[in-house]
């Protein structure tokens, strides 16, 4: 086959990707999947040294990196080493994308500490991942997409019969981790002499012995090693009646999905990966032992085998060719396309600015927290309109997904990093933004202001500036708290806390709204809409007490009066606990979580609130979520209800927190939320003109210093506006 292998007709649409892996030769191998069935507009090139460094295409797609470094002697590694900086040269000069598909964990056969650095500078430049299964945990924080391993129904000679009964087979390359002098060892204990064990593949020479020596020792055991072509495999796959597949780690197997293909069940490992794939294709098709394989696990496999081949075929939906050749070009187009966009962002209007302005910010949060990953996602949104964002994140991808990073934001996964880049050599204004939300004033607070001036420094001595909109403190803290905080704020030339009191406690600054106000459906939409409200939401806090007898009829009699079906919903993986028990005494469905994406949740939670009544809960970002879908907030809280109180207090004048214990004698605390849900187009009112509000800021944080001094006149400004819309007087926020 040529080096280049179109898939369609050729022309100024195809996007050429290069496949570090052999190209096709005949046999079944994973390259086929990608390429046989491509749609019209793909083209490949397979990988060569000459052709990576100097050809032209337009993705690079990796599978097993770690064998573009590895030779058998010293002078190969080093030359190959060479080599691979070149080619990451190349790839960061030209901005080429690259595509990792994520067969395995980790390399089965570690490599050296070398390989490991020269691997982290490959997969920085990594934009998308490809997962095989479900459940594999990606590595960093670029998007993914799962795309299963094709099934060989239609490449392999079909196994018409059902297998010999009693015989088990482990065919494919034997390496030391897939335990196959184990299996032996464990099939010598089977007593019965109508047993057969085959072993098919290739072997390096002293494990060949081993197994050689083991099988002479069992007339019952055959062995054949060498390379199997594609019809000799399915011969021997058609008779056995079981696969045994005893890999000490297993994630990913193409010998798996042949075995399937066929029409035979699988004796593997349990692990997350054969758990879900038992899950899609039934669990008699993959049966499962735990720790080591076992006699019994075996036998007992055996056993039910011939039932299971005579039954229906496993299924493997969506595993066919041309659905996964099109995943991929769909991959492929999808990182040539951002990589364009970029260039043309780069480009067009304000790019000069852009590039000019650096915005370094760390937006760190709970990462099983909802609530913090949506009001920073709209911070760094503002932001971003100011400068090419430079963000410090964890590991966690869960929590990152809810971030909303794009394609043109620079990422660096640990702070010495982040600060070296802000040391940078090119010209550049440096903008540091202090990460919004709440702080604890604690001695571990005060540990970490001395970087943070060190960036606050940065930006001054870069004529940028630095900025802090959205904070809040939880309490005044220790005095060596508040003295750091002070000291970190001395630099700061514009200000604003979430709420009137943090502003109080430090005696500076001025009052905005939270930023997850920012986010949601447009409030015009919010009062023209025609569909019902039909749920009452409920969204609990796990570390508060368990709320009273009267908390929960007020809960229920509020849905009763409402129509309303009550759910009751988790937006922190510690409240689950909390959940179960308030759902179950309410009868009330569900929206769980522990844990995972936060983006992926929060569209699950903003569907509920979307159709919801009213938000019972003591989470601020619970209530503030509901409002932004249109669900009037009730605080009803089983504990103190100051919190929620202050933080709506940046934005509205209605009483929206209430509490058991704050109650006051004949207080009915139906009414007191009847009366809130009663006031749902002044709540509208609040969240039009706190958006207001928050774009002003978002369009000050680009301005230069003194900006914040402007913030008391925008207020006033944006207060008066909201009282003649709603005819009531409020407060302004600066001087609440």
């Amino acid at each position: 086959m040529s080096p280049a292998t179109p898939a369609g007709p050729a022309g100024s649409e195809d996007v050429v990707a290069l496949l570090a892996l052999a190209p096709p030769d005949g046999t079944t191998r994973f390259v086929d999947q990608i390429v046989r069935d491509a749609p019209p507009g793909s083209a490949f090139r397979y990988f060569s040294w000459p052709r990576a460094l100097l050809g032209r295409y337009d993705v690079l797609h990796v599978h097993w990196p770690e064998f573009l470094l590895r030779s058998g002697t010293r002078r190969g590694s080093a030359t190959k080493a060479a080599l691979f900086l070149l080619l990451v040269a190349r790839l960061r000069a030209t901005g080429t994308p690259v595509v990792r598909t994520l067969h395995n964990l980790k390399p089965h056969t570690p490599g050296s500490w070398t390989e490991a650095v020269l691997l982290e500078l490959l997969d920085a430049r990594v934009r998308h991942h490809i997962t095989l299964n479900p459940v594999t945990r990606v590595p960093s924080r670029r998007p993914s997409t799962h795309i299963p391993h094709a099934h060989y129904r239609d490449v392999l000679p079909s196994a018409r019969r059902c297998g010999r009964p009693g015989t088990a087979l482990f065919v494919g390359r034997i390496e030391p981790y897939k335990n196959v002098p184990h299996l032996l060892g464990v099939f010598a204990t089977l007593p019965d002499p109508e047993l057969r064990l085959r072993v098919v593949g290739q072997a390096d020479r002293p494990l060949r012995e081993e197994l050689q020596g083991l099988a002479e020792a069992d007339p019952r055991v055959g062995v054949r090693f060498g390379f199997v072509p594609d019809a000799d495999l399915a011969a021997e796959v058609a008779e056995a009646s079981l696969v045994v597949l005893p890999y000490s780690e297993l994630h990913n197997s193409g010998v798996l999905l042949v075995a399937l293909s066929l029409g035979r069940p699988v004796l593997v490992p349990r692990t997350p990966t054969t758990d879900q794939l038992a899950d899609e294709v039934g669990a008699d098709w993959v049966r499962r032992y735990d720790g080591e394989l076992g006699a019994d696990d075996l036998e007992a496999a055996l056993r039910a085998a011939p039932g299971t081949a005579r039954g229906a075929a496993p299924r493997l939906d969506g595993r066919d060719w041309p659905s996964v050749a099109a995943a991929h070009q769909a991959v492929y187009r999808r990182v040539v396309a951002e990589r364009a966009e970029a260039r043309a962002a780069e480009a067009g209007p304000g790019a000069r600015r852009a590039e000019r302005t650096r915005v370094y910010v760390y937006p760190s949060g709970q990462r099983n927290n909802l609530g913090d990953s949506v009001l920073r996602r709209a911070y760094l949104d503002a932001l971003r309109r100011h400068g090419r964002l430079h963000v410090c994140v964890g590991p966690d991808d869960g929590y990152v997904s809810g971030l909303g990073l794009r394609p043109g934001d620079v990422v660096h996964a640990s702070p010495p990093r982040w600060l070296a880049s802000a040391l940078s050599p090119r010209p550049f204004r440096l903008v540091a933004a202090l990460n919004a939300g709440e702080l604890v004033l604690d001695t571990r607070f005060a540990a970490g202001v001395p970087g943070k001036l060190a960036l606050a420094l940065l930006a001054s001595l870069r004529g940028g500036r630095t900025v802090a909109v959205g904070l809040g403190v939880r309490s005044p803290g220790s005095r060596l708290g508040r003295s750091a905080l002070r000291a970190l704020l001395r630099p700061v030339s514009l200000l604003a806390w979430r709420d009137p009191q943090s502003r109080v406690w430090l005696g500076q600054g001025e009052v905005a709204p939270d930023w997850a106000l920012a986010l949601g459906t447009p409030v015009p939409e919010l009062r023209t809409e025609e569909a019902p409200r039909d749920v009452l939401a409920v969204c609990l806090r796990g570390d508060r007490p368990v709320p009273s007898e009267r908390w929960f009829e007020t809960v229920r009699l509020l849905a009763l009066a409402h129509d309303a079906e009550l759910v009751v919903v988790t937006q922190m993986t510690g409240d689950e606990p909390r959940a179960e028990e308030v759902a179950a005494r309410l009868g009330a469905s569900r929206l769980p979580w522990t844990g995972g994406s936060h983006a992926e949740h929060e569209r699950a939670v903003r569907a509920v609130y979307r159709r919801s009544v009213a938000v019972v809960s003591d989470r601020i970002h619970a209530l503030i979520l509901g409002l932004t879908e249109g669900a009037v907030p009730v605080g009803y809280t089983t504990g103190r209800a100051e919190k929620i109180e202050r933080t709506f207090a940046a934005f509205s004048t209605l009483p929206v927190a209430f509490s058991d214990a704050e109650l006051e004698a004949g207080d009915d605390p139906l009414a007191r939320a009847q009366a809130l849900v009663a006031q749902r187009a002044t709540f509208l009112d609040d969240l039009d003109a706190a958006r207001d509000v928050l774009e002003d800021l978002a369009q000050e944080l680009g301005t230069t210093a003194g900006a914040g001094v402007r913030r008391s006149r925008v207020d006033m400004e944006r207060s008066a506006a909201r009282s003649r819309r709603t005819g009531r007087t409020t407060v302004p926020t600066s001087a609440r």
